[in-house]
C-alpha cells in the first residue's frame, strides 16, 4: 500500500496519508476494534480520525444536482434496476411486484 507521512503545520502532528483505494476499509476496521473494545472516543480523537480520512468532496455543480426532488422516472429506473428476488422494504413485498406494477406504484413510492 502506498503512503507516506507528513506533518500537520495547524496541529503539528505527524500524519499518515494513504494513497491507493483500500484506505477506507481499513480506518473502518480500525474504528471498529475501538468501537468493540469499549474504547470512549473523545471529540478531538474523532476529528483526528476523520480528518486522516481524507475524504473526496463533492464540487458545487454535483451537491446542488443531489439536492434536486426525486422524480417519478428516476423511481422508475431504479425499481427496473432492483436484484430480482428480493425484498427492497420492510413490507416483505418481493422486487417482482414492484416491477410487474411499476407503471401504478411509481407515484406512490416518491
Amino acid at each position: 500500500m502506498g503512503r507516506h507521512k507528513r506533518t500537520d503545520a495547524s496541529q503539528g502532528n505527524t500524519v499518515e496519508q494513504y494513497t491507493t483505494p483500500l484506505v477506507l476499509p481499513q480506518h473502518a476496521a480500525r474504528l471498529e476494534r475501538v468501537f468493540w473494545a469499549g474504547t470512549v472516543l473523545s471529540e478531538d480523537g474523532v476529528g483526528r480520525f476523520l480528518q486522516q480520512m481524507r475524504l473526496p468532496k463533492l464540487d458545487p455543480e454535483s451537491r446542488d444536482a443531489l439536492e434536486l426532488p426525486i422524480t417519478v422516472e428516476e423511481v422508475g429506473e431504479a425499481v427496473t434496476a432492483m436484484a430480482k428476488s428480493k425484498s427492497p422494504g420492510s413490507d416483505g413485498f418481493p422486487v417482482e411486484l414492484y416491477q410487474a406494477f411499476s407503471s401504478t406504484l411509481r407515484k406512490r413510492l416518491l
